[in-house]
């Protein structure tokens, strides 16, 4: 699947997952997200984003990791075949580092749309420094 083909999921994924009213609804159930037009708006801020910074968002939203972890990856910390991203090291102010709690140390879930996204650029040996 091409990298334009996967953000057309991207998006129509984005829509799924906000159909429904936020917890912190207006009283009448109707979403003031929603109602704005917020999705199509981060959407399109994303699409106008180069690489390597639009994956990087990508990653970031789609699982919850701190930048330093982000930044911090190699592509031998994701596993396709798992689904998982496995958090090893920070990269902060030019130098390694470690996870910043036990937590951070854990497994992240890798989504399958993120997974589809970032899957053709390992083997372009992009996005991530090599182990």
């Amino acid at each position: 699947m091409g990298n334009l083909e996967v953000s057309n999921t991207i998006k129509a994924q984005l829509t799924l997952t906000h159909s429904k009213p936020s917890p912190k609804g207006l009283p009448d159930g109707s979403d003031p997200i929603r109602q704005h037009g917020v999705q199509e708006q981060a959407y399109g801020v994303l699409l106008q984003l180069r690489e390597p910074e639009r994956t990087l968002t990508l990653l970031a939203a789609g699982t919850g990791l701190r930048i330093s972890e982000c930044l911090g990856l190699q592509w031998q910390d994701v596993s396709f075949a798992e689904g998982m991203i496995h958090i090893r090291r920070t990269w902060t102010c030019g130098r390694v580092g470690t996870p910043k709690s036990k937590a951070s140390k854990g497994p992240v879930p890798l989504h399958p749309l993120l997974s589809e996204f970032i899957f053709p650029l390992e083997s372009a040996h992009l996005l991530f420094r090599a182990g």
